[in-house]
């Protein structure tokens, strides 16, 4: 994450001058790419991490772009909301679509333990696995 962090402040050095609109877009779909590659279950403190981290560059950025800053973190925030994903919310929903495809080709469970657990009748459950059904 380092590296990825450097090469993200030398870049956001670069762009200093781009509008917050435009900015704001190109950091959605860096963070929106770190999301997608890294989004497994179980890592999603590691990418809320990197969205502050990016934050924190975005508002060291803007602030460096006049003399006398006028942006605060409750500003940020707001700005923030505005033009980055939640990166957590992302992971989790990827997960979820990827649990949704393995469990049309992992195995069923087609009785349940008890028969009065569930309204009296069987459950079909579905179990993800890493075999497909082809």
């Amino acid at each position: 994450m380092r590296n990825k962090s450097a090469g993200l402040k030398k870049t956001m050095r670069a762009r200093m001058h781009w509008s917050i609109a435009d900015l704001g877009k190109w950091l959605k779909s860096v963070i929106a790419g770190h999301c997608r590659y890294y989004g497994v279950p179980w890592n999603g403190k590691s990418l809320t991490r990197f969205k502050s981290e990016i934050i924190r560059m975005w508002c060291k950025s803007l602030r460096r772009g006049s003399q006398k800053h006028r942006i605060t973190w409750g500003l940020m925030n707001r700005i923030a909301k505005r033009w980055l994903p939640c990166s957590f919310l992302s992971a989790i929903l990827i997960h979820w679509n990827a649990c949704a495809s393995i469990l049309e080709a992992g195995a069923q469970c087609i009785s349940s333990a008890s028969w009065g657990l569930y309204g009296g009748g069987c459950r079909v459950i579905g179990i993800p696995t890493l075999m497909s059904a082809d």
